[in-house]
């Protein structure tokens, strides 16, 4: 039987070098598009925030997390 860990492995070298930089370049394209929208909700009205339930401390705070998050 093999192991979770022999699995794992066995998946990972099975994908080309290829595949791997295209799933790295698709999180870092989503991950900067979600930083995109995030600022932008800076450029909303309080009413438009209002609209979405959002206040202004609270679009300024989902603004600003670190890209990762």
């Amino acid at each position: 039987m093999r192991t979770i860990n022999a699995i794992f492995v066995e998946r990972v070298r099975s994908r080309s070098f290829g595949e791997v930089m295209m799933r790295v370049l698709n999180a870092i394209d989503i991950r900067l598009e979600r930083q995109r929208s995030r600022r932008d909700l800076l450029e909303l009205t309080d009413e438009q925030l209002k609209d979405i339930g959002l206040s202004r401390s609270q679009a300024h705070e989902e603004a600003y997390r670190p890209l990762w998050d």
